[in-house]
């Protein structure tokens, strides 16, 4: 792998990583953020791998299409969490609906946003061209 894609995947870990630590000190008092946060940390994460991988993709949010990319068999549980997450890509932004997460779903945002992060670096790191 050379450089160039070496340094955009850290860049996309990075991103993801900063997102992850938005969500977490958003939670309780901003839950639609945080949600939001958890949506797009995993994204990020997922396309990292891809861009590792040197698997091309659309622009999309949606994490299951980005997973099902990876030509793998994606655990239950990961599929599971991605749509979970899907739910907070777009409209968690904006008044409606979402404006009003509860503590417990915000929670399960979290929870399966560390899930997918788990996964992609253990694909990540199982990989030899990734170096960290």
């Amino acid at each position: 792998m050379n450089k160039k894609v070496q340094s955009l995947v850290k860049d996309w870990f990075d991103f993801a990583e900063k997102d992850l630590k938005a969500a977490k000190k958003l939670f309780k008092e901003f839950n639609h953020i945080t949600c939001f946060h958890c949506q797009q940390s995993s994204e990020k994460y997922i396309k990292g791998l891809l861009v590792l991988l040197q698997i091309d993709f659309r622009k999309s949010h949606n994490l299951t299409y980005l997973l099902e990319l990876l030509n793998k068999d994606i655990p239950d549980n990961i599929m599971f969490s991605a749509e979970y997450l899907n739910e907070f890509a777009v409209e968690a932004r904006y008044p409606g609906d979402f404006s009003t997460i509860s503590d417990k779903e915000t929670k399960k945002a979290l929870e399966y946003a560390l899930k997918i992060k788990k996964y992609v670096l253990k694909l990540a790191k199982n990989n030899t061209k990734f170096k960290q």
